[in-house]
C-alpha cells in the first residue's frame, strides 16, 4: 500500500513539475507562433551573445589608475569647455576616443559622470580652424563607462580642439561640470595624444584623482586593453627581493629580438595576484639597445620619481622612432604593500611597439638579480623552470588574456556598447511581447471561462424554462379537466338541491339541503380560485364581494342580515391572493360565530376602504359578553390568530345583552 501511495505521489509531483515547466515556456512558445519577429529577435539575441563573448570585457569593479579630468564648477550648462592638443610636428589623425569618468569621491559614485551633452572636434588645417566631427553625447542605455570612438577622414594638423557644451548638473548640488577619464587621439593604430602638450580650460588641479595631466596618461578606469581568454592560464614574472643593500637589489630584464626593429614605445602590463597591479615596479628605467648592447634611447621618467600604482592599466613609455635590437627594463625600487612585507616585482608582459602595434617577439631573455644571471633562448633544448618563466615576459598574453592594440580594444568596447544597447532594446521588446502574450492568455482564458459559464447558465435556464412550460401546460390540462368535469358536476348538484328546496321538504330535510347547497357553492368558489391562480387561461377572476354576500346568506340561514361593501375592493383582493384568503377565512369564522354562539336575530356586515386600509365590520345583536369573558385567552382565539397572520388590527367590543362588534383593519402590502 505504501509503495502504491509513493508511486502515485511521485507521479503527481512529476506531473506538477512538467506542468510548471510547460507553464514557464507557454508564453515563449505562443510568442514564437503568433508574435511577429519574435523568432528573429531570439536569433539576433543569440548572435549578440556570441559576438559579445568574442569582444573585450571591460573591468567593472572599483576604478583603477588615475581618475581623469574634471572642470571647475560652472554656473550654466551652456558654458564651453575647450581641451587643446598641440604637437611639435604635424601629425596625421583619423579618430578620437573619449572615456567617461567613473569615480568614487565625496560619497558620489556613478558611471558616465559629467559626460558632456555635446562634443565638437575641431582641427587647424592650412591656418584655418575647421569642424572635423560632432558628437551628441546623449545618455547611453547601458552605463558601463565604455568609450566613444569618433572617427573621421584622415587629416594632418598640429592643433586639435575638443569643445564641450551642454554640461551636466552635479548629482546633488546646483552647479555644472564636464570631464573625461581619458582621451586618445589616433593616427592609425598609434595613440599620439601623449606626444602632445594638452591644455584644458577650467581644469581642476591638485586633486587626488583629477588633473588635466591624467587626460593622456592611458590610465583608464576600465583597466587592461586585452581580450579575455578565461580558458587559458598564464604565468607572470615575479621576483622577490632580498633585504640586501640597495646596490644589490636592482633587477634587470633584457628582451632581444632576432633582428633590428623599429620601436617608438614600450608597454609593460601589470600582473594580477592578490590585487590588481600589486608589486608593479615603483622606480625604474626603460632603455633601447642596439646590436652591440649600447643604449640608444632611455626613458628615465620614473628613475627617481616613483610611479603611481597603475592598477589594471599597462604602463607606456614613448620614444622617438628608433632602430634597436633589445629592450631593457631596470627596476631600481620595488613596491612594498605593507611595511613588513618583502619588496617584490610583478608584471606579466613587456611589448615593443611601433605605430601602436607590436614590433616583434623576443627570442632571447636575460635576467639579472643580485648579480645572478639567467639566460633563455627560445631555441635552446630542455630549458629550466626559471628559464621557462622568462618566456612569459613576451608571449602576447597578459595575466587575463591576449594583448590587443589600444585602438582594437577601443573599437571592441565601442562595439560592445552598441551590442549591449541593441540587446537591451531587444530584451525589452521580447519581454513586452511575452507580457502581452501572457495578458492575452489570461484574458482569453477568462473570456473562455465566461463563455463556458454563460453557456452553462444559458442551458440551465433554458432547461428550467422548458420544464416550467411543461408544468404550466400540465396545470392547464388539469385545470381544464377540473373545470369541465368537477365544475360541471358541482353546478349540477347546486341545480338539483335548489329544485329539491322548491318542493318544500320537511324542516330537517330543508336544513340538510341548505347545508349541502352552502358547501357545494363554497366548493365551486374554491375551485374557481384554484383555477384562477394555477391556470389563469382556464379560470377567471371572481366577484369576491358578491361571493361574501352569498356566503353570508348561506351561513346565516334564516337570520336576518345586512351587507354593504365597496366595489373597488374587488381588484385589490384579486391582486393580493394571500390577503384575500386570510380575509375570507376570518370572515367565515366571524359570521359562523355570530350564527352559532351569539343567539342573535340580526347581523350587520360592512366591507369598506378607509384611506389605504380595508376595514371589515361584523356586528350582531346577540347576547354579548362581559369584559371578564372577553379578556379570556380562549375567547375568539381563532379570530385573533387569523388577525395576527394578516398583520391586521382587530378591535372587539361587547357587553351583555347588547351584542358583539368586530372591526378588522388591514393594509395591503
Amino acid at each position: 500500500m505504501l509503495k502504491v501511495l509513493l508511486s502515485k505521489g511521485s507521479f503527481l509531483l512529476s506531473g506538477l513539475a512538467l506542468a510548471s515547466v510547460r507553464a514557464d515556456t507557454l508564453e515563449e512558445n505562443m510568442a514564437r507562433l503568433f508574435v511577429r519577429n519574435y523568432k528573429q529577435n531570439e536569433a539576433r539575441l543569440e548572435a549578440i551573445d556570441a559576438e559579445l563573448d568574442a569582444l573585450p570585457r571591460p573591468y567593472m569593479r572599483e576604478p583603477t589608475g588615475t581618475g581623469g579630468y574634471l572642470t571647475h564648477a560652472q554656473a550654466s550648462s551652456t558654458n564651453s569647455v575647450i581641451i587643446r592638443f598641440n604637437w611639435p610636428e604635424p601629425v596625421e589623425i583619423d579618430a578620437v576616443a573619449l572615456f567617461p569618468l567613473r569615480l568614487f569621491m565625496d560619497e558620489i559614485y556613478g558611471e558616465n559622470l559629467y559626460w558632456p551633452g555635446s562634443v565638437t572636434i575641431e582641427a587647424e588645417t592650412d591656418g584655418e580652424i575647421k569642424t572635423v566631427a560632432q558628437y551628441r553625447g546623449d545618455a547611453p542605455l547601458i552605463r558601463q563607462s565604455l568609450p566613444k570612438l569618433v572617427a573621421f577622414e584622415p587629416l594632418t594638423t598640429q592643433r586639435l580642439f575638443i569643445r564641450c557644451t551642454d554640461l551636466p548638473r552635479h548629482p546633488h548640488e546646483d552647479w555644472y561640470a564636464g570631464g573625461f577619464a581619458e582621451i586618445c587621439v589616433f593616427s592609425g593604430f598609434e595613440n599620439v595624444a601623449p606626444r602632445a602638450a594638452s591644455k584644458a580650460t577650467q581644469s581642476r588641479q591638485g586633486y587626488h584623482v583629477l588633473a588635466k595631466e591624467f587626460l593622456t596618461d592611458l590610465q583608464t578606469p576600465l583597466g587592461l586593453p586585452e581580450l579575455s581568454s578565461p580558458t587559458e592560464t598564464h604565468d607572470f614574472i615575479k621576483v622577490m627581493h632580498s633585504k640586501q643593500r640597495s646596490s644589490n637589489r636592482r633587477y634587470a630584464l633584457t628582451l632581444t629580438y632576432p633582428e633590428d626593429i623599429l620601436i617608438d614605445g614600450v608597454r609593460i602590463d601589470p600582473a594580477i595576484e592578490h590585487s590588481y597591479g600589486q608589486s608593479f615596479p615603483v622606480r625604474f628605467r626603460i632603455e633601447l639597445l642596439d646590436a652591440r648592447g649600447r643604449v640608444v634611447q632611455s626613458d628615465q621618467a620614473y628613475e627617481n620619481f616613483p610611479l603611481r600604482p597603475p592598477g589594471l592599466n599597462p604602463h607606456f613609455a614613448y620614444f622617438p622612432e628608433t632602430t634597436a635590437r633589445s629592450v631593457r627594463l631596470t627596476v631600481l625600487g620595488a613596491s612594498q604593500p605593507v611595511p613588513k612585507a618583502t619588496p617584490a616585482i610583478a608584471f606579466s608582459e613587456i611589448t615593443a611597439l611601433h605605430n601602436g602595434l607590436e614590433s616583434a617577439r623576443a627570442t632571447r631573455f636575460e635576467e639579472v638579480l643580485r648579480a645572478k644571471k639567467t639566460i633563455l633562448s627560445l631555441d635552446q633544448p630542455h630549458p629550466t623552470k626559471a628559464q621557462q618563466l622568462l618566456a612569459a615576459a613576451n608571449d602576447g598574453q597578459t595575466h587575463s588574456g591576449r594583448v590587443l592594440p589600444l585602438r582594437d580594444w577601443i573599437v571592441g568596447l565601442t562595439r560592445r556598447q552598441a551590442l549591449l544597447e541593441e540587446q537591451f532594446v531587444l530584451n525589452n521588446r521580447q519581454q513586452k511581447s511575452l507580457k502581452d502574450v501572457g495578458y492575452t492568455l489570461i484574458y482569453g482564458s477568462l473570456s473562455l471561462l465566461i463563455i463556458v459559464i454563460g453557456s452553462a447558465v444559458y442551458f440551465i435556464v433554458r432547461n428550467r424554462l422548458r420544464v416550467n412550460r411543461e408544468i404550466r401546460s400540465a396545470r392547464a390540462r388539469m385545470a381544464s379537466d377540473l373545470h369541465d368535469d368537477v365544475g360541471s358536476n358541482l353546478g349540477a348538484i347546486v341545480l338539483h338541491v335548489e329544485k329539491l328546496q322548491e318542493t318544500q321538504p320537511e324542516p330537517a330535510d330543508y336544513d340538510r339541503l341548505h347545508s349541502i347547497l352552502r358547501l357545494t357553492r363554497e366548493s365551486v368558489f374554491g375551485l374557481r380560485e384554484v383555477l384562477r391562480t394555477t391556470a389563469p387561461e382556464v379560470g377567471r377572476a371572481q366577484d369576491i364581494v358578491a361571493y361574501m354576500r352569498e356566503l353570508a346568506g348561506l351561513l346565516l340561514g334564516k337570520t336576518r342580515f345586512t351587507f354593504k361593501a365597496d366595489p373597488s375592493i374587488n381588484p385589490i383582493l384579486q391582486e393580493h391572493a394571500a390577503l384575500q384568503k386570510g380575509l375570507l377565512l376570518f370572515y367565515k369564522e366571524a359570521v359562523h360565530n355570530a350564527k352559532t354562539h351569539a343567539e342573535c336575530s340580526h347581523v350587520d356586515i360592512s366591507f369598506t376602504r378607509e384611506g389605504q386600509a380595508l376595514v371589515l365590520r361584523v356586528c350582531d345583536d346577540g347576547r354579548g359578553m362581559d369584559e371578564q369573558a372577553l379578556n379570556r385567552p380562549r375567547t375568539l382565539r381563532t379570530l385573533k390568530q387569523r388577525a395576527d397572520w394578516l398583520h391586521a388590527d382587530l378591535e372587539i367590543k361587547s357587553s351583555p345583552g347588547k351584542g358583539t362588534q368586530l372591526r378588522l383593519s388591514v393594509e395591503p402590502e
